[in-house]
């Protein structure tokens, strides 16, 4: 059984028509969430003021977060960087994205599955259900979700992939299982300029201060240790740049999966010292993602490094020095 309940091909069939397009600035605000849930995992604490932690996480790109939590919980996450989410049509249209997840899951298991929406809306600021919140919104955005797959899909849209079973479970009975199941936490927005780590966002921030707390990096060494995580989650596919408004192309990327061991390795080099340090280097996907970054030397008079083995074999060229084999 898969443990986030949808498969990989499912999820490539529902983001298939988004045309692989996100705000830059959207997107950094995700991989920050992102970070404070691998550190949560990594210490097996909850973090951003959250119940839960997570036991694996799988990164889908664009808006999306699946996590598996303690218990056997399956959480979706929507993160969105948009002031005014908590209007009734956004609240909708946040509803609809997890429409297409909750008709994925197997009825048995949807028992385990739980929503989760991170934005900068002031008025989620309390944190919680949904229902708790905005009780107040409920029938407004209940009218618009009820309306919208009421009307005819494009043929471009995701609606269209999963029209037929929502019209099958009914409207009205879909927008209420996922109201009640849909909580709301706001992190905010803005970027931190002055931090030892460098300029980052707030969820990065607790990121560092629960691994601190809990002895996972040495204070000296945050800024390495928050690249270490940066790369975890999106292997420097692009530049940070919190406050970028840039678009960038995510349609390439296959979703990823990351669990504590691949944390706890990435941090390994930064723990605090202490008399029983590993006496050797742990070479495991982060570390080699970070020597693909290195720019390709010529390999003369030298000893290989990792760099080299990453590259790869140069190709021959009259006068350009040895090749590595």
């Amino acid at each position: 059984m898969n443990p986030f309940l949808i498969s990989e091909q499912r999820l490539a069939e529902l983001t298939a028509t988004r045309q692989g397009r996100v705000s830059l600035a959207g997107y950094n605000f995700q991989a920050a969430y992102a970070i404070a849930r691998l550190a949560s995992m990594l210490v097996r604490r909850p973090v951003l003021n959250l119940p839960d932690f997570p036991t694996r996480i799988r990164y889908d790109w664009g808006e999306d977060l699946d996590e598996c939590c303690e218990g056997g919980l399956t959480v979706f996450t929507q993160c969105k960087r948009i002031a005014s989410i908590g209007q009734p049509a956004g609240l909708s249209s946040v509803l609809q994205s997890f429409a297409a997840k909750w008709l994925s899951v197997p009825d048995p298991q949807r028992t385990q599955v739980h929503f989760r929406l991170v934005c900068t809306d002031t008025r989620f600021r309390p944190g919680g259900r949904l229902a708790e919140i905005v009780p107040n919104s409920r029938d407004e955005t209940e009218k618009h979700f009820v309306t919208e797959l009421g009307s005819q899909p494009g043929r471009r849209s995701d609606r269209a992939i999963w029209q037929v079973e929502a019209d099958a479970a009914g409207h009205a009975q879909l927008f209420d299982s996922l109201w009640g199941r849909t909580s709301v936490l706001f992190v905010p927005p803005g970027v931190i300029a002055q931090h030892p780590a460098g300029p980052l966002l707030p969820a990065e921030r607790e990121a560092l201060v629960l691994m601190l707390e809990y002895s996972q990096i040495e204070p000296g060494r945050q800024t390495e240790a928050l690249g270490r995580l940066r790369r975890i989650v999106h292997d420097n596919l692009i530049t940070f740049e919190p406050t970028s408004d840039a678009e960038v192309d995510l349609s390439h990327q296959q979703p990823r999966v990351r669990d504590r061991a691949d944390v706890a390795y990435a941090l390994a080099a930064f723990r605090p010292t202490t008399d029983a340090a590993l006496p050797f280097e742990i070479v495991d996907r982060t570390f080699l993602s970070e020597q693909r970054q290195a720019p390709r030397r010529q390999f003369v008079a030298r000893q290989p490094d990792w760099a080299d083995v990453v590259h790869g074999a140069e190709d021959c060229a009259a006068g350009e020095g040895l090749c590595c084999r």
